[in-house]
């Protein structure tokens, strides 16, 4: 295992980001679970080795928390998105914007992998805004990630999910 390589999941304290968390943990990584709550990432902490995961603030919707959390990183895995826009969070700014604003960082950076997660369907022809915005997120992030790898998956669900 090498303690040396470093990734830094953005939305590492949803759903899908405890799994990402584990598996990066488990492959030897130091992992850096980026989320707007970092006390709920205090959970994922015995995933590893002391110390080998770490909870940070950063918002997708800052440059600066953005930028600190995927500085030194190997990988960058983006889970950070929103279903809906709300007050705080409009599709726009998170799905889009925020999607542009970490692949752009991540390159800025030097970060060598890139991954980002969208859906299934997305594009700019979409019946929802949730479908366009993605569509969106992805071109920004291609734009800045020609590298990058986009996973998009159908509808995902288990025992702690909210989809239910």
């Amino acid at each position: 295992m090498n303690g040396n390589r470093t990734a830094a999941v953005l939305g590492g304290n949803g759903f899908v980001g405890q799994y990402v968390v584990q598996c990066l943990a488990r492959a030897g990584y130091t992992v850096r679970v980026a989320s707007r709550r970092p006390d709920r990432g205090a959970l994922l902490r015995p995933m590893g080795r002391v110390g080998q995961v770490a909870p940070f603030y950063a918002s997708v919707l800052d440059e600066s928390t953005v930028a600190c959390v995927v500085r030194g990183a190997d990988v960058v895995v983006n889970l950070a998105a929103v279903l809906s826009s709300s007050s705080a969070q409009s599709l726009h700014a998170v799905n889009v914007d925020g999607a542009g604003r970490v692949a752009r960082l991540a390159a800025e950076a030097g970060v060598a992998r890139y991954v980002h997660m969208s859906a299934l369907g997305v594009s700019e022809h979409a019946p929802s805004a949730y479908g366009r915005s993605r569509a969106a997120g992805e071109a920004l992030v291609r734009q800045y990630r020609p590298d990058a790898s986009i996973v998009r998956p159908s509808v995902i669900f288990g025992p702690e999910d909210k989809f239910f």
